[in-house]
């Protein structure tokens, strides 16, 4: 994977910040807040109150906004919000996402409060990080809850968080889960035993469901009625059509367009999918139109890509590929306009990926203003 210059993304970043700060919101981000801000990961995780979370993505929009970085997409409910920044400067890093969350939360359903959170926060240069516990808490509990298992590039990191302030981690494992499960979520973490706490996931799940429940019975049917009204409004993914006759060649550009879009969290997760002859099934329609619908990146490496596109009403980006020689057009159902992003031959491939997805989302953020403007007028 190329690395890039991220001057400009880093800039941004500490005018978020900056403005944050001023505007006295209270906030921390989720991991990976070391290097900030001059060395950035995939994307920005914050925590930010249920009362200033919205304010909080008005105004980062309106620091993006005058520092020329453009919104693609956006997606927000009361406890979460997605924001897709990008910026065409193609060398240099040309896409942020940041995601705001009222709280570590599972489909809504909290935890851990954004006032624990807050409470407890430290100073990390010029932002602020979760205390040890809670931030072993976050990132454990949310990839066990929504993915079943921690993975194994934050298992070393959990393991430490959790043992550095292992008293108040035990005390927010029995807050959320009972004391009898808080024990085994401790004891498989303190023992590495990653496996074994895998299988503590459907009790985990039933314990917040039921504990949130009790709590709070009419806010917490609300939250999921709020939760599944939102996820029917998602906005549209892409869809990034290949055509080449050249079989390797689509593959290996599949999987560079996917990791991209992987790294930088490219439009609302989880769905980023290769779709392929092979994988489509007999209801290819279907399948890229689950993941569009849901907000994400469908690429099509289909020998005969064309027959499916006149059924879809989802944004397409055809990519014509021929060795050392890429064209990008977008095509729509009543009309298409071509962009041809290069003149002359380009050998590395993932230089030419990159460029075109700062194309693509430059494009999609014309047509997320147009939406909006249409909407507000």
């Amino acid at each position: 994977m190329a690395e890039y210059n991220n001057d400009n993304a880093s800039m941004f970043l500490a005018q978020v910040f900056q403005w944050l700060d001023n505007e006295k919101i209270k906030y921390c981000v989720e991991r990976n807040y070391q290097g900030y801000p001059e060395e950035l990961t995939g994307d920005l995780d914050l925590v930010i109150s249920d009362r200033d979370i919205k304010k909080a993505a008005n105004g980062i929009t309106n620091v993006a906004t005058s520092m020329n970085w453009f919104c693609y997409q956006k997606h927000a409910w009361e406890k979460s919000i997605y924001l897709g920044f990008g910026k065409l400067i193609f060398p240099q890093r040309f896409a942020l996402t940041i995601e705001l969350f009222a709280g570590a939360r599972w489909h809504g359903l909290s935890y851990l409060s954004a006032k624990q959170i807050l409470k407890y926060r430290q100073r990390s240069g010029i932002t602020w990080h979760p205390r040890p516990s809670h931030q072993a808490a976050i990132t454990c509990i949310h990839h066990l809850l929504y993915n079943n298992h921690v993975p194994e590039k934050y298992r070393s990191e959990v393991h430490f968080l959790t043992m550095e302030d292992s008293q108040s981690f035990h005390s927010v494992m029995s807050h959320s889960f009972g004391s009898k499960l808080a024990v085994d979520i401790f004891d498989k973490i303190k023992e590495k035993e990653w496996d074994a706490l895998n299988n503590k996931v459907p009790a985990m799940k039933y314990a917040v469901f039921k504990r949130q429940l009790f709590k709070n019975p009419i806010g917490t049917l609300q939250t999921i009625y709020l939760g599944f009204k939102a996820k029917r409004k998602l906005p549209s993914g892409v869809i990034l059509s290949l055509c080449t006759q050249d079989e390797s060649l689509g593959e290996e550009f599949s999987s560079l367009f996917l990791d991209l879009a992987d790294k930088w969290h490219l439009f609302v997760p989880p769905i980023r999918k290769i779709i392929t002859n092979k994988n489509s099934g007999h209801s290819p329609i279907k399948v890229i139109s689950k993941v569009v619908r849901n907000g994400g990146v469908a690429i099509l490496n289909f020998n005969n890509n064309h027959e499916f596109l006149s059924g879809l009403s989802f944004p397409i980006y055809e990519i014509c590929l021929e060795r050392k020689h890429w064209e990008l057009s977008l095509k729509k159902l009543d009309s298409s306009s071509n962009i041809t992003l290069f003149e002359d031959a380009i050998e590395d491939e993932a230089t030419a990926v990159a460029h075109i997805w700062n194309h693509i989302l430059a494009n999609r953020a014309l047509k997320y203003n147009l939406e909006r403007n249409k909407d507000s007028g």
